[in-house]
């Protein structure tokens, strides 16, 4: 086992001897997701580091899902960030469906009764949905499939740097609606 766990560590780094390793791609967005969690204005200054909730559970019905990373703005308003680390043609979708969720939970003001948020007072405004991929592993069809999502629907784009792995670098953030 000691074997095993030195190898991981070895071989999972920012910059690996080979791209190709197994454990330098394994679980990538989890990755993505653990750089981000601890700094989370690293993609908006106006997220608030105090609240930020990696793979919340999101029940619709009977079907379940899980939200990347769910947190708050200092001024309380929801924030859904979607994370995708390749090209992914469901991405607007899958965050327009984690949207929908979080909406719905909030209406119903389940955040505040299930624990989450102590002490901030949320905005009843709807939340802010973030799709956060490296800047050039955007599906070519994204900008085509976002202009059909509601425009009540707050989007922001979040482009980061290839090498992410190194240290997040916003390299290009823009609202979509």
């Amino acid at each position: 086992m000691k074997r095993l766990v030195d190898r991981i560590t070895r071989e999972r780094q920012a910059s690996p001897k080979s791209r190709h390793n197994l454990f330098h791609r394994l679980q990538a967005e989890r990755w993505l997701e653990s750089l981000i969690v601890p700094d989370i204005q690293v993609i908006d200054t106006e997220l608030n580091p105090q609240y930020v909730y990696p793979q919340v559970p999101a029940f619709w019905g009977a079907d379940r899902g899980m939200i990347d990373i769910l947190g708050v703005t200092k001024s309380g308003r929801l924030a859904v960030l979607e994370l995708k680390v390749s090209a992914d043609i469901e991405l607007p979708m899958q965050g327009l469906d984690y949207w929908l969720r979080v909406r719905w939970h909030q209406l119903r003001d389940e955040f505040s009764r299930k624990g989450y948020f102590h002490d901030v007072e949320l905005s009843p405004d709807p939340p802010l949905l973030y799709f956060v991929s490296p800047q050039f592993c955007y599906h070519n069809t994204f900008p085509q499939i976002v202009k059909y999502i509601d425009s009540s629907i707050p989007m922001i784009q979040v482009g980061i740097n290839e090498n992410w792995r190194a240290g997040i670098q916003v390299v290009m953030r823009r609202r979509l609606n």
